[in-house]
């Protein structure tokens, strides 16, 4: 089943109302100059220092950045994210939709500008590494999205600032470089000198059932809070698009794969099963395997991955930020 375009006006206004008030309570606001390309202007934005971004929004235009405008004056946008005011419009990269259980999600379609060769949605999606899901449109039309959060979780702003740092990544990455698609293919390869980037925390395909839609917005928040814990006690971390988190030694070689899931399904479990051991196989001295779930397994889970050397580390919540309470042992 897939999502749904919300195309009424009253509800697309108390969606972006509800967006907006979650995003900025408690926040300052700031009196600054935004810049874009052949023009700026003057605005209040409210900055979040917490998850380091700003968010400004007016009638219907909501923009997004990084810069700290406690010291700066002039401020750059990252990205811009405009719902339709009514009806749908496939040219806006901003969509409120809902699932099955009517919860209201904000979703993007990748359409990243910047006025830069290289900068655009067909380069974006590729460096992207969660997949979409499907909107199906009331003219019979189909498209995939990113879900990047839904719009009341106590988790969205966390997902909305990892959205944004990964806009940011991908324009950091591009800027000045000549072939969008031969970008797009060297950013499929895993690096030649291993580097850890922040995942985005948005939706996987496949989820439907909406607990699971919105736990699957989570694995962002958990890889980058894995990577901290990691990088604190001075392991150096990397990632690519097939691989979620490994431990490099001196070599660039894993020396400990990691795969997050945010459930423990059959399925998921299946999934996890095969991509840790895709994925180390293609070293002669394999990694240590280790497969991260909200929950303990079940005993005979349990004793089948015992069997396949595959370790589990169990992640928590405390304060809206992931934990690890198991990792030293691991480790």
């Amino acid at each position: 089943m897939s999502l749904s375009p919300i195309t009424s006006v009253a509800v697309i206004r108390q969606a972006r109302k509800t967006m907006l008030a979650t995003l900025r309570r408690g926040l300052p606001t700031y009196r600054r100059w935004i810049g874009w390309q052949g023009g700026s202007g003057k605005y209040d934005v409210q900055w979040n220092a917490h998850e380091r971004f700003w968010v400004f929004a007016n009638q219907w235009a909501i923009l997004f950045g990084t810069d700290d405008p406690t010291p700066e004056r002039m401020l750059n946008i990252v990205c811009t994210i405009n719902s339709p005011k009514k009806n749908y419009n496939r040219r806006c990269a901003g969509l409120f939709v809902r699932d099955m259980d009517d919860a209201v999600y904000l979703t993007h379609s990748g359409k990243i500008g910047g006025g830069r060769k290289g900068i655009c949605k067909s380069a974006f999606l590729p460096n992207y590494r969660g997949a979409q899901e499907t909107v199906a449109w009331a003219d019979g039309k189909e498209s995939e999205v990113i879900v990047i959060g839904r719009i009341d979780g106590e988790r969205f702003v966390a997902q909305v600032a990892n959205f944004v740092r990964e806009v940011q990544r991908f324009k950091t990455n591009a800027t000045g470089r000549g072939d969008p698609a031969a970008d797009a293919q060297q950013q499929r390869m895993p690096p030649a000198e291993p580097q850890f980037n922040e995942e985005f925390s948005g939706q996987r395909r496949g989820y439907h059932v909406r607990s699971k839609i919105e736990t699957n917005c989570d694995h962002g928040l958990i890889v980058n809070a894995l990577a901290k814990a990691l990088q604190a006690i001075g392991l150096k971390v990397a990632n690519d698009k097939p691989r979620d988190l490994y431990v490099a030694g001196r070599s660039g070689k894993m020396k400990t794969l990691f795969e997050i899931k945010t459930d423990v399904s059959t399925s998921t479990i299946y999934q996890a099963i095969g991509q840790l051991l895709f994925h180390s196989d293609t070293q002669t001295q394999p990694p240590t395997l280790v497969m991260v779930l909200p929950t303990a397994p079940d005993a005979t889970t349990k004793c089948v991955l015992e069997r396949l050397q595959i370790k589990v580390l169990v992640f928590g919540w405390q304060e809206h930020q992931p934990t690890f309470n198991n990792l030293m042992e691991i480790i």
